[in-house]
């Protein structure tokens, strides 16, 4: 099942929403990526399609804990289906689990390997240091990847229509950068339509431009916008695309403005604390000396030209 064309006439925020999910040849889109700020729709969006495009074959993962049951199920499954079904040996099959898993997460690192299916077929891996652990006791991070990605890929699930909201949740900001490649395979090898969610910087930059699309407010209603930060660094979508004010603490970026606007004035000299304030800042920024070294060298100038007169 996929979408060409979504409108809604009139669901909560929105009102005579239109938006195109299709290529250039007419096709519907493999992969879309929503984002916008808190507030814009997104999550909205995907409770209406899955309301409205009632079927079971569509999947909805929302952002609660990652659901670990249906991997471990995907997993017995896989098993058994070698075992019983292929004739082969339960020492093969657990290595083409292990293979499988390795082999899709190979950029991710991971640090866990598939071990065993006890005599009650519960699952084991091992960390590691070796130790044998539980689905359950596998960082929240790695539950979310088993539970999602490597989930669909296992079950084999084809054409189907895939919603996610914030794929990216206890994900480290690495792996969110790879997420959507194993995504849009999902969606290409296996003949889906994959919508994700998010608030994330690295999945967006990682988004091809065709797929990204930004929810936002014009007077009273909500609108789409294809957008491009395919290949941008996280600074610049954060700045660019999600239109953050700052890239610091509100509270430091604001006192290395004034400290800034002090210095381009010329008026620093009048204030009896600027010099405490300005080491103050510097030691603020002393993981940042390009800035505080910007700062240093206009007062400098500032200083020669002070006393050249």
């Amino acid at each position: 099942m996929k979408i060409k064309q979504l409108y809604i006439q009139d669901y909560k925020a929105f009102k005579g929403f239109e938006l195109n999910l299709t290529d250039e040849t007419g096709e519907a889109l493999p992969l879309v990526v929503i984002a916008g700020i808190n507030g814009s729709g997104k999550t909205t969006l995907l409770e209406f399609i899955k309301a409205e495009y009632a079927s079971n074959a569509i999947i909805y993962l929302d952002v609660s804990r990652p659901n670990t049951t249906n991997i471990e199920q995907s997993i017995q499954n896989y098993i058994d289906d070698i075992v019983y079904n292929k004739g082969e040996s339960a020492r093969n099959a657990y290595e083409s689990l292990r293979e499988k898993l390795s082999s899709l997460f190979e950029s991710f690192e991971l640090t866990i390997a598939f071990k065993t299916l006890n005599k009650d077929k519960k699952v084991f891996f091992t960390n590691k240091r070796g130790e044998e652990i539980e689905l359950s006791q596998l960082s929240t991070g790695e539950q979310a990847l088993l539970s999602k990605l490597f989930y669909f890929y296992l079950a084999d699930i084809r054409d189907s229509l895939i919603l996610i909201d914030e794929p990216e949740l206890s994900l480290h900001p690495k792996w969110q950068s790879h997420v959507v490649a194993l995504y849009q395979q999902l969606a290409q090898e296996k003949n889906n339509q994959i919508i994700l969610a998010t608030h994330s910087p690295q999945v967006i930059a990682s988004t091809p431009a065709e797929s990204l699309f930004m929810l936002m407010w014009e007077e009273d209603k909500i609108v789409a916008k294809n957008a491009n930060a395919y290949g941008m660094t996280v600074n610049d979508v954060l700045l660019k695309v999600m239109q953050v004010d700052s890239l610091r603490d509100p509270k430091i970026q604001a006192e290395y403005n004034r400290i800034k606007q002090q210095l381009l004035d010329g008026c620093y000299r009048q204030s009896s604390c600027f010099n405490d304030d300005f080491k103050a800042l510097e030691a603020l920024l002393e993981n940042d000396p390009l800035e505080i070294g910007i700062l240093r060298a206009e007062k400098l100038r500032q200083d020669k030209n002070h006393a050249a007169f």
